[in-house]
């Protein structure tokens, strides 16, 4: 035992745990949608209305996009992604997400975006400029 300013500290002698919640008061939950999932069915809700194989509004159908290889077609996401990052889409009048679902979808799909760009970058011409010589010229 050690006396320090009046306080008498003992020391520990095991690890320090938090307390666990009683078994009864934790509720049990399903498991998490994944965000492929849980961003489909805001497309579902947001969008498919317009951008569908029947109306093809904009040549855009999002009902038969795959959310879970988003890389296969990066340039339809990209489109995606600077339509929801102008704030272009859903138009004015029609039922929007909030501004969180709406700045997690972009942010999600730009990650993966970008994850795919970084597992296959394609840097595009990669051979050195060719000066003309004079016969060239």
């Amino acid at each position: 035992m050690l006396l320090v300013g009046g306080l008498c500290l003992f020391p520990v002698t095991g690890p320090l745990r938090a307390t666990e919640p009683p078994a009864a008061t934790v509720q049990q939950r399903g498991p998490e949608p994944s965000p492929e999932t849980a961003f489909q069915a805001v497309l579902r809700r947001y969008c498919v209305g317009c951008h569908n194989q029947r109306t093809l509004t904009a040549g855009l159908a999002l009902d038969t996009a795959d959310l879970a290889n988003v890389g296969a077609h990066a340039d339809l996401w990209e489109g995606v992604v600077r339509k929801l990052r102008g704030g272009l889409m859903p138009p004015a009048g029609r039922p929007r997400p909030d501004e969180a679902t709406y700045d997690a979808l972009a942010s999600w799909l730009e990650r993966e975006l970008d994850r795919t760009a970084a597992a296959q970058p394609n840097p595009g011409r990669t051979q050195t400029l060719h000066r003309l010589n004079r016969a060239e010229y």
